[in-house]
């Protein structure tokens, strides 16, 4: 990973089995995208266990890594290894103008301050039909919002609140950096954990402690429970990239139109509906003033009539 080792300590793995293509979990969803005989570079390599797997692969595996621990372990799997920072040291500093097939980053991106800049200095070392591969949390769980609505954000040792994580991501987020940094997101794989479970990974909730409207109003989500997002991504040439945020531009500035109109539509419909509430209102005080009057009038003729009543009573005993 990215931080140095007396301040991080890195999960064990040791049920992976990257044998099991079905398993819900990201080690292996990774494993699964990377082709055989690929050249690898596995930035935050930590003790090796993705390369382990892509070794029996054909795969020539390059890793990096900040802790020197974690490389010792890792060298049965890889061809070459760095230890470095990568925030502190340009990839191009190490690796000069190698090229790659496929470049992981396992759970890397939340860490750094600026992933966007990574993955576009990564994009000068992939070689042809070169891609990344990435897992990366999914902050938008529905355990992490209903522990937001319940006021908890509460950092942990591991999981979607890991006390090393700088940066946040949604589906939504994730798709916005990767084209910031020039790449075309062609396939995501999602690993899930309901989100009732109790798992270290998530804060711990319970269905009871919450109004079950909101809670099935997440539930409609179908991203509700999804832990971690796998992604594969395809860099673009200079060209793409630009014309791929011209698109994007394009599409921002068409959905901020439609808003303001929407906005406008509902001013219009606000004002409208304020006209009519006006005109309702001024009916109200007529008819309440009128109804006011008569009241007035039939109360005075009530008492006309009881006078004169007991007038002729008065005149007339028997």
């Amino acid at each position: 990973m990215i931080l140095p080792a007396s301040t991080k300590e890195y999960p064990d793995h040791p049920d992976f089995s990257p044998i099991d293509q079905t398993s819900n979990r990201s080690l292996t969803q990774i494993v699964a995208l990377v082709r055989d005989g690929a050249r690898v570079l596995d930035l935050g390599c930590a003790s090796g266990y993705i390369g382990h797997a892509l070794r029996e692969r054909g795969c020539t595996l390059t890793g990096i890594d900040i802790n020197a621990e974690a490389l010792e372990l890792a060298k049965p799997w890889y061809a070459s290894l760095h230890q470095a920072d990568l925030e502190a040291t340009p990839l191009h500093d190490i690796f000069a103008d190698e090229r790659f097939d496929i470049a992981i980053f396992g759970d890397i991106l939340e860490h750094l301050h600026d992933p966007a800049s990574m993955l576009d200095r990564m994009r000068a070392h992939l070689d042809g039909d070169a891609y990344v591969i990435a897992s990366i949390p999914n902050i938008g769980h529905g355990a992490m919002r209903l522990a937001m609505l319940g006021g908890h954000f509460e950092y942990q040792r591991y999981g979607l609140l890991d006390e090393s994580h700088l940066r946040f991501f949604t589906l939504h987020t994730i798709g916005e950096l990767f084209l910031r940094a020039g790449y075309h997101l062609d396939r995501i794989e999602r690993v899930r954990l309901p989100l009732f479970a109790e798992s270290d990974l998530v804060p711990l909730v319970r269905r009871e402690d919450f109004d079950e409207g909101v809670v099935q109003a997440i539930e409609r989500d179908p991203e509700h429970d999804v832990l971690q997002y796998v992604v594969r991504a395809r860099p673009l040439s200079d060209r793409e990239h630009a014309r791929a945020l011209a698109e994007r531009f394009t599409e921002t500035s068409q959905e901020r139109d439609r808003l303001r109109a929407e906005r406008e539509r509902l001013i219009r419909e606000h004002d409208r509906v304020r006209a009519a509430l006006d005109r309702r209102e001024a009916d109200y005080a007529e008819l309440s003033t009128r109804f006011e009057a008569f009241a007035h009038d039939v109360a005075a003729q009530l008492d006309d009539e009881i006078a004169r009543t007991r007038a002729a009573l008065d005149a007339d005993p028997g």
